[in-house]
C-alpha cells in the first residue's frame, strides 16, 4: 500500500505509522465500572493498550526480521527465458517497532515498469546501455485508513457534518532500492552482531567457549533498551542482479540472492530450544582422550627416547564406539585434532562431539610396516598396531575416563 484517496466526502488521509519509542513512561488500561459513559476517548485508550502491549513484547523480546518466507524469486514466461518480472513470496516479519508486518499475498514487481518511472533520477546515473546492475528489494509497515463512512456533527464544531475512515488496514510498502544508495534498511543492534560474530568464530567448543557465550549473553541481557533508528526502516529482502540492453532497458532479472547479510530473520522459539538442546548435547560429548607410549630408553642415566614427529601419521589413529544392536560406529575425529605429543610421549585426541558415556570405546594405531612411527634412534613403536579400550563416566556434568578401566 502507497496511499489513499479522499473518501469523497470531506475525508482527507494518507498512509504512514505511528511512531515508536524504546520504553513507555507506562501502561495505563481503561478500567470500566457500572454507569460509566463510554465515548471514543475510553475506546482509543483501550485499543491503543493492547496494541502497545503487544508491540513492545515483540520488539524487546523477538526483535527485528524476517519471521517467515518473503524471499525473492524471478518469474519467466517459459524456462529459461528472459524475464523483467520478480515475485516475492508472501510471509511475516517485524519491524524495529515491533509491529507485525504480513504479506497476506505473493506479490509481482515489474522491474521494467519501475525503471521507467525512476530512469531520470540521480541515482540511476550509472544504469548505462548494456550494463548489468543491482538492486535490493525491501519492505516496511504502512497503515492506511479505510472504510469512510458519514460521521455525526462534532458537539464542539461548526460545521453540519463529516466523514470519518472507520478501520485502519495494517498493512504494507514493497520497493526497490539502488545498490550503494542510502536505503535506510534497518541494522542489527551492534551488541546482537557482535553475539552472533562471536558463535559463528567458535571453531572447537570448550571450557572457554561456553564462558565466552555465557558472558556475552549476560552483557546483552544487561543493555540499555535500544532507540528505533526510525520508523520508517525498511527490511532488506534480497538482491538481484538487472541486465540492461543496448537501448538501456532492462531485458532481464537474474542472481537473486536471499541470503544477504542485511536481510535479518528471527528463528522461531521451537527452533532455539532445539539448538539449545543440540549445543548441550555437544558440551557433554565433547573432550579429548590422552593413550601414553612406552618407549625405549637410552643414555644415563636411562631416559625414554622422544619419537620423531615426521613419523606419525594421524591416518593411523582410528576410534569406533560399540552401540547395542548397531556394533562398532566409526567416530574417529578430524585430522587436525589427533596429535602426537613428545612430553611425555602419547597420542591426543580431541573430540568436539561424539562421545556418550557408559558405552565402550575402542582407539587403535595401525602402523604400517615398512614406516611405522619410530624414536629419534629409529627404532619403531611396539607392537605395530596398538588397541587401547576405554570408556566415559559422567562426573560434575562433564565426561572422564573411567577409572576401573
Amino acid at each position: 500500500m502507497t496511499g489513499t484517496k479522499d473518501c469523497g466526502c470531506g475525508c482527507g488521509g494518507g498512509c504512514g505509522g505511528a511512531a515508536c519509542v524504546a520504553l513507555p513512561p507506562e501502561f495505563v488500561r481503561v478500567r470500566y465500572y457500572y454507569g460509566q459513559r463510554l465515548g471514543v476517548l475510553e475506546l482509543a485508550d483501550q485499543t491503543a493498550y493492547h496494541a502497545g502491549k503487544l508491540a513492545f513484547h515483540n520488539a524487546r523480546l523477538h526483535g527485528v526480521g524476517v519471521i517467515c518466507g518473503l524471499t525473492a524469486e524471478r518469474m519467466p514466461v517459459k524456462p529459461g527465458d528472459p524475464t523483467r518480472m520478480l515475485r516475492v513470496r508472501r510471509g511475516a516479519a517485524l519491524d524495529g517497532c515491533g509491529r507485525e508486518l504480513i504479506v497476506g499475498v505473493d506479490q509481482c514487481i515489474d522491474v521494467g515498469a519501475w525503471f521507467m518511472r525512476v530512469r531520470g533520477r540521480p541515482e540511476m546515473a550509472a544504469w548505462v546501455p548494456g550494463s548489468t546492475q543491482t538492486l535490493r528489494v525491501a519492505v516496511r509497515y504502512r497503515e492506511c485508513p479505510s472504510d469512510p463512512a458519514p460521521a455525526p456533527r462534532d458537539a464542539c464544531g461548526c460545521d453540519s457534518g463529516g466523514c470519518e475512515y472507520g478501520r485502519v488496514r495494517e498493512g504494507f510498502e514493497l520497493v526497490l532500492h539502488v545498490s550503494g544508495g542510502d536505503d535506510g534498511c534497518v541494522a542489527q543492534a551492534p551488541g546482537v552482531a557482535a553475539f552472533v560474530g562471536e558463535l559463528r568464530g567458535i571453531g572447537a567448543r570448550g571450557t572457554d567457549a561456553a564462558a565466552a557465550i555465557g558472558r556475552r549473553i549476560a552483557a546483552l541481557v544487561a543493555a540499555d533498551c535500544p532507540d528505533p533508528s526510525d520508523q520508517d526502516d525498511w527490511l532488506c529482502l534480497a538482491t538481484i542482479r538487472v541486465t540492461l540492453d543496448a537501448a538501456g532497458d532492462p531485458v532481464d532479472v537474474d542472481q537473486i540472492d536471499n541470503a544477504i547479510l542485511e536481510r535479518l530473520s528471527l528463528v522461531p522459539t521451537a527452533a532455539l530450544q532445539e539448538a539449545l538442546i543440540v549445543l548441550a548435547g555437544s558440551a557433554a560429548d565433547a573432550g579429548e582422550v590422552t593413550i601414553p607410549l612406552s618407549l625405549g630408553q637410552a643414555g644415563d642415566p636411562p631416559a625414554d627416547t622422544p619419537l620423531e614427529p615426521a613419523t606419525f601419521d594421524d591416518a593411523f589413529v582410528s576410534v569406533h564406539r560399540f552401540d547395542a544392536g548397531t556394533g562398532w560406529v566409526d567416530v574417529t575425529p578430524p585430522a587436525a585434532d589427533i596429535a602426537l605429543l613428545t612430553a611425555p610421549p602419547a597420542i591426543q585426541v580431541v573430540f568436539d562431539n561424539g562421545l556418550a558415556g557408559g558405552k565402550p570405546y575402542r582407539l587403535t594405531v595401525d602402523q604400517p610396516r615398512a614406516t611405522p612411527v619410530a624414536d629419534t634412534l629409529g627404532r619403531p613403536l611396539t607392537p605395530l598396531s596398538l588397541t587401547r579400550s576405554f570408556a566415559l563416566v559422567a562426573s560434575g556434568g562433564t565426561l572422564t575416563l573411567d577409572p576401573a578401566l
